[in-house]
């Protein structure tokens, strides 16, 4: 089942106070948010081929793809290091920022992912986040900004 008419189906419940989900249903909404995850794990790859290994090892290591972990255990220290030197380092950046960008603009899930454990951690240090803006998508730097408020 399509995710969008997953989410009519649900949206249709929960108007009525009612949230029921049959097997199958969540067995497909499962199923469409794994794809999801793998798919956003092969769009880190691509966007920074550095970290397959480490990506590679956490998928052996966990029974399913755990973003919150994959992004703030792989990517983050690595984009710390990247900010070290922005300009060297401007087109693995804007990689990541684009990638970034894409999932601040998809579903909540994402969006979360982005906010609370990418953009929280480089709050935590002023000048990296002041270096990353310069990288940022619009999206992104709203989030940005929400954090800094």
């Amino acid at each position: 089942m399509p995710r969008r008419k997953l989410t009519e189906i649900l949206q249709k419940f929960h108007s009525f106070g009612v949230f029921l989900l049959t097997i199958g249903e969540a067995g497909n909404y499962n199923m469409v948010m794994e794809m999801e995850k793998k798919a956003i794990t092969e769009k880190l790859i691509c966007a920074c081929p550095a970290l397959k290994e480490d990506i590679d090892a956490h998928c052996k290591e966990f029974p399913e793809i755990y973003l919150h972990l994959l992004f703030g255990d792989i990517l983050n220290p690595y984009l710390l290091d990247l900010l070290n030197n922005a300009n060297r380092n401007k087109v693995q950046l804007t990689k990541i920022a684009q990638l970034l960008e894409l999932m601040s603009g998809s579903d909540e899930m994402l969006q979360e992912v982005v906010m609370t454990t990418v953009l929280e951690r480089l709050s935590d240090e002023p000048v990296k986040i002041e270096r990353f803006k310069e990288f940022a998508g619009q999206i992104t730097l709203n989030f940005i900004k929400g954090l800094q408020c």
